[in-house]
């Protein structure tokens, strides 16, 4: 008897991993329904060309579609930037262009927070748009961050 319990017990330890495969599946069918036909391309991080200090960024996250997210890096503060205003601006294929406020920050560090942004369709671009300001509020200058494709 003592050998006749480990086999039961194997037994449905095996139906509950079958079982727990099988709604994996189903859940994995119904998530990809809204998944788009090619993945995502593009996007990361590019250094302004007024001060290779400042790269500013767009991506999605590792493993999902949606949304967008806009960031950016600021290593040194040579011209005076102080404050800034973030936008992430999306082209969709299908002519539409959607400009996104996506917040304000005053440089008191290196990294920004990250804004998102749900993509508006189905299929075209957006990069993140940063306008930097002096601590008067003065305009020096704005980046772009490579386009993301989906």
């Amino acid at each position: 008897m003592t050998r006749l319990a480990p086999q039961v017990k194997m037994k449905r330890s095996a139906t509950k991993v079958s079982t727990g495969v099988a709604m994996l599946a189903v859940a994995a069918g119904v998530l990809s329904v809204g998944a788009p036909a090619s993945a995502d391309s593009g996007g990361g991080c590019r250094r302004a060309s007024q001060n290779t200090a400042v790269s500013v960024c767009i991506s999605v996250r590792s493993g999902t579609w949606n949304p967008l997210w806009a960031d950016f890096y600021v290593d040194g503060t040579s011209q005076g930037e102080s404050r800034t205003k973030t936008y992430i601006n999306v082209s969709c294929s299908n002519g539409a262009f959607y400009g996104h406020f996506a917040g304000n920050w005053d440089i008191s560090g290196t990294h920004s927070p990250q804004w998102s942004y749900s993509k508006p369709c189905s299929s075209g671009y957006g990069y993140t748009h940063t306008v930097f300001y002096n601590s008067s509020g003065n305009f020096i200058y704005s980046a772009d961050s490579p386009n993301q494709y989906w």
